[in-house]
């Protein structure tokens, strides 16, 4: 597998980290299993299936910016993607 290195949990229109993978690009940005994934890059996550946000996590060097919700405070981090074993 290849990307940011996490695992989702689409509840409705809310997609939450289930869990983050060790040495991986998430786990390097800081991002932690609860939190709320709101975009990435400029497309919103309200606004895409599951399937495309996958796909938008997926591709090996590009860099993203992250949009997320912790605790109800909102943050971001810019991420390269890259393969995963």
């Amino acid at each position: 597998h290849s990307g940011l290195g996490l695992t989702m949990d689409e509840s409705m229109t809310r997609v939450l980290i289930k869990s983050i993978i060790a040495d991986s690009p998430a786990e390097e940005a800081g991002l932690l299993a609860g939190d709320e994934i709101l975009s990435v890059g400029d497309t919103k996550v309200q606004d895409v299936s599951l399937s495309k946000l996958e796909q938008l996590l997926r591709q090996d060097g590009k860099t993203v910016n992250i949009t997320y919700k912790r605790d109800g405070t909102i943050a971001s981090g810019t991420l390269t993607l890259r393969p995963l074993i």
